[in-house]
């Protein structure tokens, strides 16, 4: 059985009523396991590792970096862990 965890708090939410927000694999190991998924209307949910392109053509790394800075401490230490799944990338 796969089980699933959407973690919250949201990371960002765009005008146009697209949300992005972390979720936590435990099939994966724990480098592997936190996601950033998005999901909004007229698109399909996808879940991004921080190499990944989003829709804008920004990674999901860099969306994250530009949005810590309004980020609580939870968020941030998940942001923080998302980001060192890819160590070539940005960090905060």
């Amino acid at each position: 059985m796969h089980i699933e965890t959407r973690i919250r708090p949201i990371v960002y939410t765009d005008p146009s009523g697209h949300v992005a927000f972390f979720v936590s694999d435990p099939m994966k190991n724990s480098r592997e396991a936190l996601s950033l998924r998005v999901e909004g209307p007229d698109m399909e949910t996808r879940d991004y590792k921080p190499d990944d392109l989003l829709p804008s053509g920004c990674s999901a790394a860099r969306q994250v970096v530009q949005c810590a800075p309004i980020m609580d401490k939870e968020t941030r230490a998940l942001a923080v862990a998302f980001l060192r799944q890819s160590p070539k990338g940005p960090q905060l």
